[in-house]
């Protein structure tokens, strides 16, 4: 790296920090005046940027702003204040933590169909995972969310997924597969926002530092630590510029390996990281010291030993304790070196003691994890299965529904089948009595003509007869005036023909002989 380009980095390094902080100013400054769904978005961009800087004023906005959205029914907005207290918690290594919030937010997307989140969510907890070696499920979420973000076509989430991705492939081993996904990660990401494109460019870089393609890999690093440097990500500048040290420092390049290990220290000492800070303080008296600069590297031990006993680091003071124990071996002081040296012997015993407890507990965690993840494939699986026997059972109660439904209908056609032959039939009967009826009626009225005609022609016609032939006798008597009598015989006979017309109108020949239908048509 030129002497200008190292120049521009460190400025960056301290300008942006300056950026950053108006801008963090500004949300403080108008987080007072909010309340409501406007407040928890402002504390959660205010624990964004404190992340950089400050993770545990980050934790404590963020929680903030998550209690508050647990208040209010908006799942959209509970769902993103989870994940920005899931982000708050990772970024203090509370990963498991981390996890249950993530998982929160998951839940709350899949609920409302956000897709887009659910993507951000899975990759989340792909990386969480990944961190706790938890590979296989690493794998899945960071899959998922491959998927979700290839099929919406969002090219910058689908970049970081796919750096994520690497990372996993490259704790399996297979490293090969890990640079050709971190390859395809930068290439999504060109156009993207500095911080993504620089934490693929930094996934990269560490993975051809393991490859060996030194040259490569330090191009690839300086071009993600100036994105760094500009959005003020100092941790994650350390850690980079560390990886280069370190690179540097294998190739015999000292002078290199110590500007980069310089520029890792004040990273860490703005971000206030103090564990990397104590970790790269001890690498730089390293690289002093292969430069033959004792003196330096004695005076970064010391003040290395002193940050790791007060905060804690059992594991950086030994390796402190060690690189003074040489550097003071170098240097001729040999009592104070075998002092220094049993010292180290002392904590070796204390730490291998507290690393076993130490094994112990992961072992519990990783049986616990291991169960709980087994527990959690069993709940997927038998979710699945009850999922497939509901729907078995719903198509089951669609064809019973069908054919009670067919059966049902059947059953009313046949009814109104029945009910319709029997209004039939019913008709049919009181047709038939109708006829009956006009049958007997007819035969009585005709019985009665004929009784009446009988009567007139039997009776009165008789009579009228007899009564003509006494007429014509008494007509025929001398002492009566013979044109009287003429004239009662001939009013009599009138009489007896009027009767018998009436006897014959009444019941004709041919309505005694053959019936009322024929007798009408004769007519």
């Amino acid at each position: 790296m030129s002497r200008s380009a190292r120049r521009f980095l460190l400025g960056w390094a301290l300008l942006a920090p300056l950026w950053m902080a108006g801008q963090l100013d500004s949300l403080l400054g108008v987080l007072p005046l909010t309340s409501g769904e406007e407040r928890i978005r402002t504390l959660g961009e205010i624990a964004w940027q404190l992340g950089f800087s400050d993770p545990g004023a980050a934790l404590v906005h963020a929680r903030e702003a998550d209690s508050l959205a647990r208040g209010l029914s908006d799942p959209a907005l509970e769902a993103q204040a989870a994940n920005d207290l899931a982000i708050a918690e990772h970024r203090l290594g509370r990963v498991r933590e981390a996890i249950v919030h993530n998982r929160r937010s998951l839940a709350l997307r899949v609920a409302i169909g956000d897709s887009a989140g659910v993507g951000s969510s899975s990759s989340k907890l792909g990386s969480a995972y990944n961190e706790l070696v938890q590979l296989d499920s690493a794998l899945y979420f960071h899959l998922r969310a491959l998927r979700i973000f290839g099929d919406a076509g969002d090219s910058l989430r689908g970049g970081q997924t796919l750096g994520n991705l690497s990372r996993v492939y490259e704790l399996l081993g297979e490293i090969e597969v890990a640079d050709s996904v971190a390859r395809q990660a930068v290439s999504y990401l060109h156009r993207a926002p500095d911080y993504p494109k620089a934490m693929a460019l930094a996934q990269w870089s560490n993975l051809l530092l393991k490859q060996q393609r030194y040259a490569e890999a330090e191009e690839q690093g300086e071009m993600a630590m100036e994105l760094f440097s500009r959005i003020g990500a100092r941790s994650e500048l350390a850690g980079l510029a560390n990886n280069l040290g370190v690179m540097a420092r294998d190739r015999g390049d000292a002078e290199r390996g110590a500007y980069y290990y310089r520029l890792a220290l004040e990273a860490a000492e703005q971000a206030d990281d103090r564990n990397g800070a104590t970790h790269y303080s001890i690498n730089l008296a390293n690289v002093l010291a292969d430069q033959g600069r004792l003196e330096e590297a004695l005076a970064r031990y010391r003040e290395a030993l002193v940050t790791s006993r007060r905060e804690g680091y059992g594991r950086l003071e030994e390796v402190a304790l060690e690189g003074l124990v040489i550097a003071l071996e170098r240097s001729g002081r040999t009592k104070e070196a075998l002092r220094e040296q049993r010292t180290l012997m002392v904590l070796k015993d204390s730490l291998r003691s507290a690393e076993r407890l130490e094994q112990l507990a992961d072992m519990e965690v990783k049986y616990s994890t291991e169960r709980t993840e087994r527990e959690l494939a069993e709940e997927r699986a038998s979710s699945a299965v009850q999922k497939a026997e509901l729907e078995r059972q719903r198509a089951r109660n669609l064809v019973l529904a069908g054919g009670l439904g067919l059966v049902l209908l059947l059953a009313i056609g046949a009814v109104l089948v029945q009910r319709a032959r029997a209004r039939h039939r019913l008709q049919q009967n009181v047709i038939a009595e109708r006829e009956k009826g006009i049958e007997a009626a007819i035969a009585s009225a005709e019985e009665e003509r004929r009784r009446i005609a009988r009567e007139l022609h039997d009776g009165v016609g008789q009579q009228l007869g007899g009564l003509r032939m006494q007429a014509e006798r008494f007509a025929l008597s001398e002492a009566v005036e013979s044109s009287q009598v003429t004239g009662l015989v001939e009013a009599i006979a009138a009489a007896g023909t009027e009767v018998r017309r009436i006897s014959h109108g009444m019941m004709p020949k041919a309505l005694a002989e053959v019936g009322l239908v024929p007798a009408l048509r004769d007519m």
